[in-house]
């Protein structure tokens, strides 16, 4: 393993998925100070924004987590988002309206907005958790748009408060300093840190304890940590005086670099864990989302064999299968749910007992123990899990997704289909990743084609972001088509992003690939984009009518009713009218054809606007007026006339 958690690692990168469970609360000790002024800064009519730094693992998140149970009867509508990745303000304004059940905008440049006209209806208290991720080395944002939002946010009249923690204080803008605190978090003092250890039932003179909190600083996850080692040394015997030399010598290596001495202490309690839990803590550690008993049960399923020996035969044939194939069918992930109960339960209370060791974080959520890592532990665990655990979670997550997506359903619906994408793209499996989301397909519902209905764009960009970035051109022709889709739904995306440049080079790409495997489907889309992305009517019918060719080659009715709708609309920038409503009157017959009403609907109600809006008179005028406006025409004006003048100036 690596000697530190410092470097963060991309296995939790790009999730559009925002994990809102606060962290624990028990073994609270002390802090008592640090409360009451919070409170009270909380409560002042002046302070709009409340934060909180310190490095990682001193309980900033704890903190926050206390004062919120702390005033909840003056401030009962809590968000909470851990940012345990930089999320896009798109995504997380989105994801916020979602939460609160808001309407969101259509357009991102009317999402700012709307979340700060969303946080003056009601009296809300936001909390924006692990902020690090979003800034720069100098403190500023990595996206503006969070600036923007706080500028506009503090200028507004909202009773809504915020509640910050960070690594390091993020830069605000100038005029609202005096609107925020901050309070720098330093270790637990000697008192509550002897509490602490007295609540995690280690035992020992208040002397040895003394002195064994100061000798950490009074650094609480590095006391949970030591005190968790200790107890899997030396049993129910645990005392604070029987604490081996070398743990102290470790820590005093690193007295001024706690995360070095937590990745030391980390290497040392693992360690003492059987062969079989180090695996499963290690392979654990993929999850990005929180997780139960059953997706641990998942992961595990390989080593059941040993907690469960009278399975049937082809219960353990299934278990010895690779894992790609777990899952698959009756006889795969599919039967966990139905071992013995004292299978389950033993996975259980081995999945507390790693919380005990503050090695796993765990909160009981309507009825359910779930777990998660403290970040810190999660990136230096990530360092040593194996490829078998993406698959295992592939698998756990392919059984548990929606089969039909429905248009009112939210993001977190589609969670499971943007894991076993995440997964598959740290597996290096690009066309799998792709497939997962963009085809309906083996009890697969269209997970792109929700996104896009649904307007979830900032969540589309990272998803093909990430996938363009990493995947290299291929060279057989088979997965060229997959990777030309991408760089078409990647292209579509940057242009409803109001990206043009770089949607035309996505769909330059892909036009050629398309072209070189003989892809004329794929051809005939990217010609119809082209159309539609230029200014020049003239120049977009010209593509749209390239694009309608191929679509009429290859038979596809669909396609070539609903590209009769862009040439109208270039027909109609024409003032071509008469072209127009013949190019509708078209796509309404071939939709009819198979009998597809919204595309008839639409071309019948574009025909009736047309026809109901007056002809303008004289439109050979406008016509005339068009023609000589063309850059040709009016160099060839200018010419003659330089010409006529010449000859009369000769005479």
């Amino acid at each position: 393993m690596e000697s530190s958690v410092e470097q963060r690692i991309n296995s939790n990168a790009n999730s559009p998925i925002i994990n809102s469970l606060r962290p624990e609360t028990s073994y609270w000790q002390g802090r008592n100070h640090e409360l009451d002024q919070m409170q009270q800064w909380l409560h002042s009519d002046n302070l709009r924004l409340i934060g909180v730094t310190a490095t990682g693992g001193y309980g900033k998140s704890a903190l926050v987590a206390k004062l919120s149970q702390t005033v909840a009867a003056s401030f009962p509508q809590q968000i909470w988002a851990n940012f345990s990745d930089a999320y896009p303000f798109a995504m997380w304004g989105r994801w916020l309206l979602d939460k609160l059940e808001k309407p969101a905008p259509e357009k991102p440049e009317d999402l700012l907005i709307a979340v700060c006209d969303c946080l003056q209806t009601e009296r809300y208290l936001l909390v924006l958790d692990n902020l690090e991720t979003l800034l720069q080395d100098d403190g500023q944002w990595q996206d503006q748009a969070y600036s923007d939002f706080l500028r506009r946010w503090f200028g507004s009249r909202s009773e809504s408060k915020i509640l910050m923690t960070s690594r390091e204080q993020p830069t605000l803008p100038s005029n609202t300093l005096n609107q925020s605190k901050w309070l720098r978090l330093d270790g637990l003092s000697t008192d509550a840190g002897v509490a602490l250890l007295q609540a995690l039932e280690i035992p020992g003179s208040d002397t040895n304890l003394a002195e064994f909190v100061k000798g950490v600083d009074g650094h609480p996850l590095l006391l949970k940590l030591v005190a968790g080692l200790l107890k899997a040394e030396e049993g129910e015997e645990a005392n604070i005086s029987v604490l081996k030399q070398d743990i102290f010598e470790i820590l005093g290596l690193h007295r001024d670099d706690p995360e070095a001495s937590i990745a030391k202490i980390l290497d040392a309690s693992i360690q003492r864990l059987e062969p079989r839990l180090q695996t499963l803590l290690q392979d654990l550690s993929v999850y990005r989302l929180p997780f139960d008993c059953s997706a641990a049960l998942a992961m595990s399923l390989q080593d059941l064999e040993n907690l469960s020996p009278n399975l049937s035969s082809k219960r353990r044939e299934a278990l010895n299968s690779p894992p790609t194939q777990i899952g698959k069918g009756a006889e795969g992930l599919g039967f966990a749910s139905s071992f013995p109960d004292e299978v389950k339960s033993q996975v259980e209370v081995e999945l507390r007992q790693l919380a005990k060791r503050s090695l796993l974080q765990e909160k009981k959520q309507q009825g359910v123990w779930k777990f998660y890592f403290q970040p810190l532990i999660q990136s230096y665990l990530q360092n040593s899990s194996s490829p078998k655990a993406h698959h295992c979670a592939i698998a756990y997550y392919e059984q548990h997704r929606k089969p039909e997506l429905l248009f009112t359903d939210k993001l977190d619906e589609v969670a499971e289909y943007l894991e076993i994408f995440h997964h598959h793209y740290e597996l290096g499996e690009y066309v799998q990743a792709f497939s997962s989301v963009y085809y309906p397909a083996n009890n697969h519902d269209d997970c792109d084609e929700f996104l896009r209905k649904n307007y979830y764009y900032p969540a589309r960009l990272t998803l093909y972001e990430r996938l363009y970035q990493e995947w290299k051109q291929p060279e057989n022709s088979d997965e060229l088509k997959f990777y030309s889709n991408l760089l078409k739904v990647y292209g579509d995306v940057l242009q409803f992003l109001d990206r043009r440049e770089e949607a035309l080079q996505r769909y330059e790409t892909a036009l050629s690939f398309y072209r070189d495997i003989g892809e004329r489907l794929g051809e005939a889309n990217i010609l119809q984009e082209f159309g539609k992305l230029q200014e020049n009517p003239q120049q977009a019918l010209e593509y749209l009518q390239q694009a309608q060719n191929l679509y009429i080659q290859i038979g596809s009715i669909y396609n070539q009713s609903r590209n009769l709708l862009f040439i109208a609309n270039a027909q109609l920038n024409m003032t071509d009218s008469d072209a127009a409503i013949n190019s509708l009157t078209d796509a309404a017959e071939l939709a009819t054809t198979i009998n597809y009403p919204p595309i008839q609907e639409y071309a019948q109600t574009r025909i009736a606007e047309i026809n109901s809006t007056p002809t303008p008179t004289g439109g050979r005028k406008e016509r005339f007026i068009q023609f000589i406006q063309q850059r040709w025409v009016k160099f060839a004006f200018c010419f003659l006339v330089g010409l006529i003048a010449f000859l009369l100036l000769r005479r």
